[in-house]
């Protein structure tokens, strides 16, 4: 089974041209201190100096269109469990 984080972040990395070593991407989201968790993803994205955002929204299709084309999104499901999903 694939690494959600690893994958998740790798797709997003692909979908706008970043090229980073994968073994380094899997060694870097692996061993960062806030692993499993968001904060992660955008330690990983700062340490290869990638701009990013973090933001709280409304999780609704008329807020998310106004985004860029590619993100990651981080959504609660009705039992309360949470899942990252890119677009």
């Amino acid at each position: 089974m694939k690494n959600s984080y690893i994958h998740i972040v790798n797709k997003l990395l692909q979908k706008h041209t970043i090229h980073i070593d994968i073994n380094e991407l899997i060694f870097q989201i692996r061993n960062h201190p806030s692993y499993p968790y968001q904060p992660a993803i955008t330690g990983i994205l700062t340490h290869f100096n990638i701009d990013h955002l973090v933001l709280q929204v409304p999780v609704d299709k008329n807020t998310l269109f106004l985004f860029a084309k590619n993100i990651i999104a981080l959504t609660k499901k009705i039992n309360n469990y949470k899942k990252f999903c890119e677009t």
